[in-house]
């Protein structure tokens, strides 16, 4: 259900990215490179960075989805010791609307670990997005103005506070993707320990994927100019 709801959320994304480069495309922008100026761009060619990894997410995410829809079955070992295991695990992948491996995964992760690196990669792409407008915004209205994050003790100050959440959620499921990978090394037949770390992780990991899509949308259309040669339109 998660990865279901991501590829609807990341083609949403892709899309208002989209219009996003074609209203504001022709404008002109500083690039920067290893955090100093570096020659001048469009905004277009700013956005369609941005977009770059959409596309490709979107297919490895239908792709994961397809691979992951399968039951988790084999006894205390692992062995699916029982005479009629193929037809036991045909009629119970059949009942919950699944498929079957024909084979237990109790120390082989691998399906959790695909999960874990689509989670990770649009967390990646969204927090890229939010560094590039925190930046922006760093640098005054003739990069980038936003609507919203008015500071409570200095009037003149316009906070980039949802880029800066962006940025905070990639960093923090960074650090939940490398507890998955500790999680997947599971000792001898079948782990205790590990299976309860997963349990702990991966819904932390899906919430804060699943809310840094929600805060880019809701970031892109606050942008109201970014760039030379762009005006105030909150809802382009």
């Amino acid at each position: 259900e998660i990865l279901a709801s991501l590829i609807q959320r990341l083609q949403i994304l892709d899309g208002l990215l989209a219009k996003k480069q074609q209203h504001f495309g022709a404008a002109t922008v500083m690039a920067f490179t290893r955090m100093q100026p570096a020659i001048a761009t469009t905004v277009s060619e700013v956005i369609g960075r941005w977009r770059q990894p959409f596309a490709p997410m979107i297919t490895a995410t239908q792709q994961c989805l397809s691979q992951t829809k399968i039951i988790q079955w084999g006894g205390p070992i692992g062995n699916r010791d029982h005479p009629e295991a193929h037809r036991l695990g045909e009629y119970f992948a059949q009942h919950l609307g699944l498929s079957d491996p024909e084979h237990a995964w109790h120390t082989d992760r691998t399906p959790i670990l695909a999960v874990a690196e689509i989670l990770s990669r649009v967390a990646v792409a969204t927090g890229k997005i939010g560094e590039d407008v925190a930046l922006m915004a760093a640098l005054g209205s003739t990069y980038l103005t936003l609507q919203g994050g008015k500071s409570s003790a200095m009037a003149h100050k316009n906070n980039p506070i949802k880029a800066e959440t962006l940025i905070a959620l990639a960093d923090f499921t960074a650090l939940l993707h490398s507890g998955l990978i500790r999680a997947a090394r599971h000792e001898g037949f079948r782990s205790g320990k590990a299976w309860m770390m997963e349990w702990l992780i991966l819904p932390q990991f899906c919430l804060a994927t699943g809310y840094g899509t929600r805060l880019l949308d809701q970031l892109l259309n606050d942008i109201l100019t970014i760039g030379i040669g762009t005006t105030s339109n909150a809802k382009s």
